[in-house]
């Protein structure tokens, strides 16, 4: 997938509520609901129902790292 592509997908995510799931590495799922709220050149901003606030880059989608599930 191209990064243009996905970065004009990912804006079209911007203020949409969706359940996520981010695999850490060694087994270690995290799955937590929210809205991406801000969109940067490198990086994108996903604030969750606690409103902590997760940084991703567009990397974590295209390997997979971070995935939409809802």
């Amino acid at each position: 997938m191209n990064l243009n592509i996905l970065r004009s997908q990912i804006m079209s995510y911007l203020n949409v509520p969706f359940s996520f799931v981010y695999h850490s590495g060694r087994g270690q799922d995290e799955f937590f609901s929210g809205k991406i709220v801000q969109i940067y050149s490198r990086i994108f901003l996903i604030k969750d129902q606690n409103d902590c606030i997760h940084s991703f880059s567009y990397s974590d989608f295209l390997i997979k790292t971070l995935k939409i599930i809802s």
